[in-house]
């Protein structure tokens, strides 16, 4: 069994190509070998413009979801102050001076002893 194969890759081939799949297929009735043909068709330049657009796109699509997700994470953050951001010597936020809070370095009077004369 013969096998024939045409591979075609510009669209000029495109139009002789015809004649040759034609006589590849007459060969084929004569003799009774198998025919394959396949046709690579060029790309048109809008087609391979348009491929290329849509990787920009989907490039500048993702750069704007990180830029967003990094504003709302710094928007989400700067309302929130860090655990110990409070100047020394001043209560939490809610505790007052007449609360329990008592600065670190003060010393604690475990009893109060006063001399009279």
């Amino acid at each position: 069994m013969l096998v024939a194969q045409v591979i075609i890759r510009s669209d000029a081939a495109n139009q002789d190509s015809i004649g040759i799949i034609n006589l590849l297929f007459a060969i084929q009735q004569l003799s009774r070998s198998r025919v394959m043909t396949k046709i690579y068709r060029q790309r048109k330049p809008s087609a391979i413009c348009k491929q290329i657009m849509r990787l920009i796109l989907n490039q500048n699509k993702n750069q704007v979801i990180e830029q967003n997700q990094e504003t709302q994470i710094s928007i989400s953050y700067s309302g929130i102050l860090p655990i110990n951001s409070r100047p020394l010597g001043q209560p939490p936020a809610g505790q007052g001076p007449t609360g329990p809070y008592i600065p670190r370095n003060t010393a604690r009077l475990q009893a109060t002893i006063s001399l009279l004369q």
